[in-house]
């Protein structure tokens, strides 16, 4: 597929998407004026639209997952990938990291048999365990500004194991979600009622540029396409 096809087909056909006007926003921010306030059910519906309920990027990565002897997945939600690694009988053990209070909640209620569950950002992890995979999937993120991009980079290395594999996934920087009421320059504005969030999508020499700074020993790229015809890219970055 060439840059302009991928372009084109990013998107949906007549969508006008207004230029954003280049908020001032932050990981934080999307938590308390979004995540913590929409019901679980629309980030499932989001989940739906996008292609991505059926666990097809859970279908291309499980040959490189399901030996492992453990998985840490970052941006749990509402289960969505939990549940796809329960449904497969991975044999390893489950942690999950999800910082938005009332999916937690569900995540407990329905997951606490299967995964060791944290409530915290990310950034503010700590773990004497070391992680063979770690999982960062549904354009999570995007869910950081671009200057906090980085720091998440870093704190991932931090805690997989030498040898391990970070497996990513964004649209492609020329993409957008369903959802997106204003976008401009890789950026992009959500709302729902009067709920805001926003989100920056780093595209692949940004990537490359992580893989280089955080000293990732490489990278690899898959693309896919969901069975909404939503265009996807899985990033691979080795330890």
């Amino acid at each position: 597929m060439t840059v302009e096809e991928d372009k084109i087909s990013s998107k949906l056909p007549g969508q006008k998407i207004p230029k954003l006007k280049s908020p001032q926003w932050s990981n934080k921010s999307n938590k308390f004026n979004f995540y913590q306030k929409i019901p679980t059910e629309l980030l499932q519906g989001y989940a739906s639209a996008g292609g991505l309920d059926d666990g097809i990027d859970l279908d291309i990565i499980w040959e490189k997952i399901c030996d492992s002897s453990a998985v840490l997945e970052v941006g749990a939600g509402y289960g969505r990938v939990i549940k796809e690694l329960v449904k497969r009988n991975y044999a390893g053990s489950i942690s999950a990291i999800e910082q938005c209070e009332n999916f937690f909640a569900t995540l407990q209620a329905k997951y606490s048999r299967n995964a060791t569950l944290y409530n915290k950002n990310i950034l503010n992890f700590e773990s004497p365990q070391k992680f063979p995979v770690i999982l960062m999937l549904w354009s999570c993120i995007s869910d950081f500004a671009k200057e906090e991009q980085l720091p998440v980079m870093r704190k991932l290395h931090q805690l997989l194991q030498p040898g391990g594999l970070l497996i990513m996934d964004t649209f492609p920087s020329t993409g957008l979600p369903l959802n997106a009421s204003e976008a401009s320059n890789q950026g992009y504005t959500v709302n729902w009622q009067e709920c805001e969030a926003h989100g920056y999508i780093p595209n692949r020499d940004e990537m490359k540029g992580y893989q280089v700074l955080v000293n990732f020993k490489s990278i690899a790229t898959k693309e896919y396409v969901t069975s909404t015809n939503r265009n996807r890219i899985l990033y691979f970055l080795e330890k």
